[in-house]
C-alpha cells in the first residue's frame, strides 16, 4: 500500500504501513543530523548537545506511558515548503529513547509546492509511526496543527515546528511533568542550534533574553509577565484539549498563547519543563528576523482584544518606547524640556543596550557581539513597539467604522 492515500474530500492520508526506505545519500540514522540554516549554511550540531542524556529521575516516564494506554502521546508537525528541514526534523526524532509504538508522528503538510510529499514518501524509520496528511490550500499553521489534532491517536498531544531538532530526551522530559502533578499543558524552552551561524546565535539571544524580551519565553524567576509555551514545544492532554477547545485560525501569530490562556482560565495546571529543550532554527536574516517580531507585536493587540487578560506590561514597554519616542520629537521642535528629557532617556537606553551586548559576548561568545547586539535590541524593541502601534491605530479605525456604519 502506498504511503499516501486520497480521501474522498481531497484530503491525502499518510497509511500506517510501512514506508520504503530512505534513499542511500541521506544521512544515517545512527548519526546526528547536520543542522542546516534555510539558506543552505551552518555546521554539525554538537553530539552531546543533540544526544542528551537523561537522568535517572526521567527514564521512567517512558514506562509508565507504557503501563497506562489511554496515555499514548501523538507529536504533530506543521509544515509547508521546508522539505529539508522538515526531513532534518524527522531524523532526529527518530533518535528519542522513547518507547516505540508509544508515541506516533503526524505531520501535516499545509499545501507546500516544494519537495515535502517525496521526503514524505521516501519515509522509513526515521519517524517510528509516521503518519502524513497534505491539505489542498495553505491554510495556516493553527488549521494545520487542528487537523494534526483531529487525526492524531495520542491522549497527549505534542506541538513542535518542521524546522526543530531534538535531544534524545527530550519527549520523556516534556511529558515528565504530566505524571508528578495535575498538569493540563507543558512547555520547554527553544534554543539555536550548536553550529549555527553567528546572526541566528545573536537571534537566539535576543529571543530568548530578558533585555530582548522580558523573559516571556522562559519560565525564570525575572520576567515581565506570565509564562505560556510556545508551539515549538509544547503538550496538552487531550481531555483538557475537548474541554477548551482547538487552536484559534483567525489568530497568527500568537495562538498557542491564546490557548494557553484558555487552558489556564479552565483551571489547569501550566507547567514549564526547564530541561525539555528542542533546537530551533532561527530566521536567517535581519529583516526575515524584524519582520517576524513586528507580526508578534502586532498579534498582541489581536491577544488582547479577545482576552484583556493578555496585555501585560511586558507588551506594552515597546509599545509606550516608541510612543514616547515620537511624542518627544515632536515636541523637541517647539520646547525645551521635551529635547532635555529625551537626552535623558537615550543615555539610560543605551546603558541598557550596553549591558545586553556584555551579556550576549559571554552568551555567544563572539567579540562582534559586543558591537551587534545593542542596536540589534534596540531594532527588535522598535520593530515590536511599531506593530503593536500599527495594530492598536487599526483597531481604533476599525471599531470607529463599526460605529459608523451602526
Amino acid at each position: 500500500m502506498p504511503l499516501i492515500a486520497t480521501d474522498p474530500d481531497g484530503v491525502r492520508r499518510g497509511s500506517s504501513s510501512t514506508p520504503p526506505p530512505f534513499p542511500s545519500s541521506l544521512p544515517s540514522l545512527s548519526s546526528p543530523p547536520v543542522v542546516r540554516e534555510d539558506k543552505g549554511e551552518g555546521g554539525d550540531a554538537g553530539t552531546s548537545a543533540l544526544f542528551y542524556c537523561l537522568s535517572e529521575a526521567h527514564q521512567n516516564v517512558g514506562e509508565r506511558v507504557m503501563r497506562d494506554p489511554r496515555s499514548k502521546v501523538s507529536v504533530i508537525i506543521p509544515t509547508y515548503n521546508r522539505a529539508s528541514s522538515l526531513r532534518e526534523a524527522l531524523i532526529s526524532l527518530s533518535h528519542l529513547d522513547f518507547p516505540e509504538g508509544w508515541y506516533e508522528i503526524v505531520v501535516v503538510d499545509d499545501g507546500s509546492t516544494d519537495e515535502t510529499e517525496r521526503v514524505m514518501a521516501t519515509l522509513q524509520s526515521a519517524a517510528p509511526t509516521a503518519r502524513y496528511l497534505k491539505q489542498k490550500e495553505h491554510r495556516g499553521a493553527s488549521a494545520a496543527r487542528n487537523s494534526g489534532i483531529k487525526m492524531a491517536g495520542g491522549e497527549i498531544l505534542v506541538f513542535t515546528d518542521d524546522d526543530c531538532l531534538f535531544q534524545r530526551g527530550w519527549l520523556s522530559l516534556l511529558l515528565a511533568p504530566f505524571y508528578s502533578g495535575e498538569a493540563g499543558m507543558v512547555g520547554g524552552p527553544d534554543r539555536a542550534p550548536e553550529g549555527s551561524l553567528f546572526f541566528s546565535k545573536c537571534a537566539d539571544y535576543l529571543l530568548t533574553s530578558f533585555i530582548g524580551t522580558g523573559g516571556l519565553r522562559a519560565r525564570d524567576s525575572l520576567r515581565l509577565g506570565k509564562y505560556y509555551p510556545r508551539s515549538c514545544n509544547m503538550a496538552i492532554r487531550r481531555d483538557v484539549l475537548a474541554q477548551v477547545g482547538l487552536f484559534d485560525e483567525d489568530l497568527f501569530p500568537g495562538e498557542e498563547i491564546e490557548l494557553a490562556y484558555r487552558v489556564e482560565k479552565a483551571g489547569y495546571l501550566i507547567r514549564f519543563a526547564p530541561d525539555a529543550y528542542v533546537w530551533h532554527k532561527r530566521r536567517p536574516s535581519l529583516r526575515a528576523h524584524l519582520r517576524k517580531i513586528y507580526a508578534i507585536g502586532h498579534g498582541r493587540v489581536a491577544l488582547a482584544r479577545k482576552h484583556s487578560g493578555l496585555l501585560q506590561m511586558g507588551h506594552m514597554i515597546p509599545f509606550l518606547g516608541v510612543v514616547a519616542a515620537l511624542a518627544l520629537a515632536g515636541l523637541s521642535f517647539f520646547f525645551d524640556e521635551p529635547l532635555h528629557v529625551s537626552t535623558f532617556l537615550v543615555c539610560g537606553y543605551a546603558v541598557i543596550l550596553f549591558i545586553g551586548g556584555l551579556q550576549a559576548l559571554f552568551r555567544i561568545k563572539d567579540i562582534r557581539a559586543l558591537l551587534i547586539i545593542p542596536p540589534m535590541i534596540a531594532l527588535q524593541h522598535s520593530a515590536h513597539g511599531v506593530g503593536f502601534l500599527v495594530g492598536v491605530i487599526q483597531w481604533a479605525m476599525g471599531s470607529r467604522a463599526s460605529v459608523s456604519s451602526g
